[in-house]
């Protein structure tokens, strides 16, 4: 991964780009994931304020197409109570999308990334920021403050991507085990990771049980331990009881896995 804040910023402006903004930084880096996970991410506005709590509060969809979205995003830190109205469009012909502010602090403004893949699992990103700035000064301050949000931004981006890609492989593997060894020496609750996948081994009453602590909606690794009932997931907040069951009683709940125990042996086997 490279990225730099020091390519010439007083090129000719995009041709959608308004006049009366100002190229005011560059970021330049190599992602390790395809074009289509990038779309696939920047289109996947409910994890604004879960994956980067260090940079948004919360996230309210005002309207969306298929590739497009327009919402209202709480700005770190909550105390404030500062909002943004952001619109994020994807051209995939063009191997580019424009992230514009039309309200709230820093607009107007436009982020224009354009994507050229580099490989099966590589994609070299040009970010361009531009916003409306008074002199000089005001253009070296917004470029280096935009340029340490967008860092930190794509850094978290970019680990979610590579991280859900080894939760599928994880999640689609079938008829893997590993023994636990004798039930008498399993000390309970504990987690196992069985075929790349983290698995919680747990007592109800005499049965034993295991859950993959994988978010099903899209891979998000869940914690050990669930806290006040719950566990939660970090990229987009869904929440899974004790027993892995949705919290609001929708959609999937977390996979289980088969817990075999040999009464003669007292082996523990666990398998997917």
């Amino acid at each position: 991964m490279s990225s730099t804040g020091e390519a010439p910023l007083d090129g000719p402006l995009p041709a959608d780009v308004p006049g009366s903004l100002r190229r005011v930084a560059i970021l330049e880096r190599t992602l390790a994931c395809g074009p289509a996970e990038v779309w696939e991410n920047v289109l996947d506005w409910p994890h604004i304020p879960w994956l980067h709590p260090g940079s948004f509060t919360s996230v309210e969809l005002l309207a969306c197409g298929t590739d497009w979205w327009r919402a209202r995003v709480g700005l770190a830190p909550a105390g404030l109570g500062r909002s943004v109205v952001l619109e994020l469009r994807v051209d995939r012909a063009g191997l580019r999308y424009v992230t514009e502010t039309l309200e709230g602090p820093g607009s107007p403004a436009w982020i224009v990334s354009t994507l050229t893949p580099m490989g099966p699992a590589a994609t070299a990103i040009r970010v361009e920021f531009f916003a409306a700035v008074k002199d000089a000064m005001h253009r070296r301050i917004t470029g280096q403050a935009y340029l340490r949000v967008y860092r930190r931004l794509w850094d978290e981006d970019e680990g979610m991507i590579v991280a859900r890609r080894a939760s599928e492989a994880a999640l689609a593997g079938r008829g893997i085990e590993r023994s636990l060894g004798r039930r008498v020496a399993l000390a309970l609750p504990q987690t196992v990771v069985i075929g790349g996948a983290r698995v919680r081994i747990f007592a109800v009453g005499a049965e034993l049980r295991a859950l993959a602590l994988v978010c099903p909606h899209m891979g998000g690794p869940l914690p050990d331990e669930a806290r006040e009932g719950c566990r939660v997931c970090p990229w987009h907040g869904y929440r899974y009881d004790e027993d892995g069951r949705r919290v609001d009683g929708r959609g999937a709940g977390l996979r289980r896995w088969t817990v075999r125990w040999d009464p003669v042996s007292d082996e523990v086997v666990v398998s997917s």
